[in-house]
């Protein structure tokens, strides 16, 4: 089979499509009857995303949890960011309330522009199926279905027309353009995550966020996957924020980010091994370095 057949034969309808569940979301493939405009009103800042003074607490009283205090932070277009800290220091809490899958105390956040603090569970719903990418440790694909429609689901969702020329283009640069009738169970693990990162990639959302990506892969798999998002970065003016705890993998980032008790202790532009884990060991974290080879 040719690699241009691949990408563009017919999918025949898979009853599978019909439901997913996306972050603890039952979705629907007939939830809308007409194609969105694939972007949300509101946008007035060419940033990709932004926390401005957001704090976020976790139970009361004596059991009280300060996750985030008062964080302010940029995430430029195009700009590859890497987020580190020791366990508690509020990382993922960081990542989550950026995806909107948490709610703040105090503070504002904004993707593209847009403020999501106020949004209601729909519009915070959309705002993730359109303008966010997903890339998670476990790969979240769906078993019954191909590398393609896996691929292309969340477009198939949300009623968006699928480019085929960025499709093409996205899996060829990614290394899978011949594995896309193959089932996550057929393909190996950094297959597998490359399959996620063109799911999270296609349709260029403003914000991909990536949860310990290379987490559940060898060093080779995982060195392959930060390329990929490397150059999501570079080629295609993505902007990626990622959740590690290997100080290596950070080192492939524009910059670093370290968190400790729910604050921002330090930013690391152009990160070098030695740089990172003096911040992470000044944070009170041993640093995991060169686990992932470069």
């Amino acid at each position: 089979m040719t690699y241009a057949t691949a990408v563009e034969r017919p999918v025949r309808p898979n009853p599978c499509i019909r439901t997913f569940w996306h972050m603890g979301q039952r979705l629907s493939f007939r939830t809308s009857p007409s194609r969105p405009s694939g972007r949300l009103p509101g946008s007035t800042s060419s940033a990709a995303a932004e926390l401005r003074g957001v704090s976020k607490t976790f139970g009361a009283g004596d059991q009280a949890v300060r996750a985030l205090r008062d964080v302010t932070i940029g995430f430029a277009p195009g700009v590859f960011t890497a987020i580190m800290g020791p366990s508690g220091s509020g990382k993922s809490t960081l990542l989550n309330v950026l995806a909107g899958l948490d709610r703040v105390d105090a503070g504002e956040v904004f993707i593209g522009g847009t403020e999501i603090t106020g949004l209601e569970d729909r519009g915070l719903t959309l705002l993730r199926r359109r303008r966010l990418g997903f890339v998670f440790q476990s790969f979240n694909l769906m078993p019954a279905l191909t590398a393609r429609e896996n691929i292309v689901l969340p477009s198939e969702l949300d009623r968006r027309r699928v480019d085929q020329d960025e499709l093409a283009s996205l899996v060829h640069s990614l290394g899978i353009a011949d594995r896309l009738h193959h089932r996550p169970s057929e393909l190996p693990g950094g297959q597998q995550q490359r399959v996620a990162i063109a799911r999270a990639l296609l349709g260029r959302p403003d914000l991909v966020v990536c949860d310990e990506p290379t987490g559940a892969l060898d060093s080779t798999s995982g060195a392959e996957v930060l390329s990929a998002l490397r150059a999501a970065c570079d080629e295609r003016r993505q902007t990626v924020v990622m959740v590690t705890h290997d100080a290596a993998a950070a080192c492939r980032a524009d910059r670093v980010l370290v968190l400790r008790d729910g604050r921002l202790v330090e930013e690391i532009d152009a990160p070098t091994l030695d740089r990172v884990t003096t911040a992470l060991n000044d944070a009170g974290t041993p640093a995991a370095a060169g686990s992932v080879a470069s």
